[in-house]
């Protein structure tokens, strides 16, 4: 029997390989949902020093990130598009007060040298990582077009070239707790915006449970997961406040309700206006009719772990404006909407 360190060493390359094998096509919380939308009126380009403006999707695992940040990338042509650039850190990282934060402040030295086109040599093991990565690449068309050819796609100085070559630089955080979040806001020398995605625990949980590589407890416990998000959602309030222009809060099951409205709303709050690629993203899967994705764990799910789940997750829930199963039947029945 393979025991679970064992299982836990293999989890990243079983991630990579499992991330390969899917095709890559790829929102009650007043003071989050309802935030104004306002417009930066900013152009794409170079912002205030050598590298580009910066878009950040922050959120954790199998929360329709994939999707949405590749529908942001598919903004602008020319997108450096940073793919989970934590991924070597596996599990998610401390929250900033963490009595054990070493690799915290690790991971966040190593994302604002990223932001800034400026990788420190020093990260190079994690820029041959991400080379390693066929999913990374595969994301980041601009930097792989460029890189490939030349062999230099685990080149740190290449790597840093590029990215201050390109338009925009979107970039999709997970691992982090959002309280990280407050150090970027406050730099002035970034010129950057955050997107802050979040999704029904319970979908996320359902969706984590088919993945090999959902070993670490803070993937796979519903109580450590919901704590996790509660303090994500009550600081999001705290930063909407502080930041109204740099931070916006959405939901997965509020955007899938009418995508291309509320892609509409997101490009605008960025300053951006959509593109013809991301129109045809969601041409393509218009076809699966998206406005039932965010109901559709509810299919396969089984009440009993549903049941935990939402003891467990009450106050997120809440927040959310989320439904609360209180049988099998209700669960099932899909004229129940999900959001209230």
């Amino acid at each position: 029997m393979i025991s679970k360190k064992v299982i836990l060493l293999l989890a990243p390359v079983a991630f990579c390989l499992y991330l390969i094998s899917v095709p890559y096509k790829s929102t009650k919380g007043e003071g989050l949902l309802n935030n104004e939308t306002r417009v930066t009126n900013e152009s794409a380009g170079l912002a205030k020093n050598n590298f580009p403006r910066i878009i950040i999707l922050w959120t954790s695992w199998r929360s329709g990130s994939t999707y949405m940040g590749r529908l942001l990338a598919s903004g602008l042509p020319d997108t450096f598009f940073s793919l989970e650039p934590l991924h070597k850190w596996q599990g998610r990282l401390a929250a900033i007060n963490h009595e054990n934060n070493t690799a915290t402040s690790e991971a966040m030295k190593f994302i604002r040298g990223l932001l800034r086109c400026s990788i420190d040599s020093s990260y190079d093991s994690h820029v041959l990582h991400q080379s390693k990565c066929p999913f990374y690449l595969k994301a980041n068309v601009f930097l792989y077009r460029n890189c490939r050819e030349v062999n230099q796609c685990a080149n740190t100085t290449f790597v840093n070239e590029i990215c201050q070559r390109a338009n925009i630089h979107v970039m999709k955080l997970l691992r982090l707790s959002l309280k990280w979040a407050w150090s970027l806001l406050e730099d002035d020398d970034l010129d950057l915006q955050i997107i802050y995605l979040a999704r029904d625990p319970r979908a996320v949980l359902k969706s984590r449970s088919i993945v090999p590589w959902c070993g670490h407890k803070t993937c796979w416990d519903p109580k450590t997961v919901c704590s996790l998000l509660e303090d994500d959602l009550q600081e999001a309030k705290k930063i909407i406040r502080k930041f109204p222009k740099k931070f916006k809060f959405i939901q997965y099951e509020k955007v899938f309700s009418d995508l291309l409205k509320n892609l509409e709303d997101i490009m605008s709050f960025v300053g951006l206006k959509m593109s013809d690629a991301q129109r045809r993203i969601i041409a393509k899967n218009n076809g699966k009719n998206t406005t039932d994705f965010p109901s559709r764990w509810r299919a396969e799910a089984d009440f009993g772990q549903v049941a935990i789940q939402q003891r467990e997750c009450q106050k997120p829930l809440s927040e959310l404006g989320l439904r609360i199963f209180n049988s099998n039947d209700e669960l099932l029945n899909m004229q129940l909407p999900l959001v209230l």
